[in-house]
């Protein structure tokens, strides 16, 4: 059994009274779907509707446990510190808990549910640490799933407090419930769906070489086409512009980092 040990997520336990309805008002998903063996993928947003992280959910007893990116842990607790005001809700660590996914079923101890986003990436969920010894761990694998699949997550293909989720098909990966009551940052979400003004879509991209890091910007000639985002090697994903493209020069070479590369839509546009 292969496992896919998500060193880039970490896991926090909310407790307390309040949780659901601390959390329904900040999150982009509707937390009160939450159910035992299911895990729900939400974001959480800036007042101005822009990206500041992307959190898996799911419940364990009496708490739920957020699965959120690594290396601004910190940064988030903070922030829902400060919106916690009176709300009976606390927020703790949990180090000895691990990400993982498999790409497949799996039985095995632990918290783990189908991934929330799509089938395609098979299993997703926390198990302890000391269950990690004697498994076979991969983790280009899981990632080069996803961009096989159009699928950005989190810090590896957004850019906190700049990006917006509707850009990167998040609502399309089960991020949003339109229906739902009011969070943080809903107005601009609902107002860009409703209106249909997306301007941007996620592309795959592949170059002869390894591509460059999350955010060098995609040109055709001298023209902005949009920006890289995660890569394993030479493959990976880039947030394009559409209007863009409907008038590129089809002679231009598109580049990144002076490197030319290909990109495929999933409407199988190529350009």
């Amino acid at each position: 059994m292969v496992i896919y040990t998500l060193l880039n997520r970490a896991v926090v336990r909310v407790t307390g009274e309040d949780r659901f309805k601390f959390l329904q008002g900040l999150v982009s998903n509707d937390v009160t779907k939450l159910t035992a063996n299911e895990g729900l993928y939400t974001c959480m947003l800036t007042p101005q509707g822009k990206y500041f992280s992307d959190f898996f959910l799911c419940l364990d007893d009496e708490s739920i446990l957020l699965d959120m990116p690594t290396l601004r842990q910190e940064e988030i607790i903070k922030k829902l510190n400060m919106y916690k005001l009176r709300s009976d809700v606390s927020f703790t660590l949990c180090p000895e808990h691990k990400v993982v996914a498999f790409l497949s079923d799996v039985t095995i101890s632990g918290i783990v549910f189908p991934d929330p986003r799509s089938s395609s990436l098979g299993m997703r969920g926390f198990i302890h640490e000391t269950q990690l010894t004697n498994m076979q761990h991969d983790q280009n694998a899981y990632d080069l799933a996803r961009i096989d699949n159009f699928i950005p997550e989190g810090e590896k293909d957004l850019i906190p407090e700049q990006s917006f989720l509707l850009e990167y098909g998040l609502d399309d990966l089960n991020a949003i419930d339109y229906k739902k009551g009011c969070y943080v940052g809903q107005e601009l979400v609902a107002r860009t769906h409703y209106r249909g003004t997306i301007r941007k879509q996620i592309a795959q991209v592949e170059s002869n070489n390894n591509l460059p890091p999350l955010g060098t910007i995609v040109y055709s000639g001298e023209q902005k086409l949009g920006i890289v985002c995660s890569s394993v090697a030479n493959r990976g994903l880039a947030l394009i512009r559409l209007e863009e493209l409907q008038n590129l020069d089809k002679a231009a070479k598109i580049t990144a980092n002076g490197q030319e590369i290909k990109l495929k839509f999933k409407e199988h546009i190529d350009a």
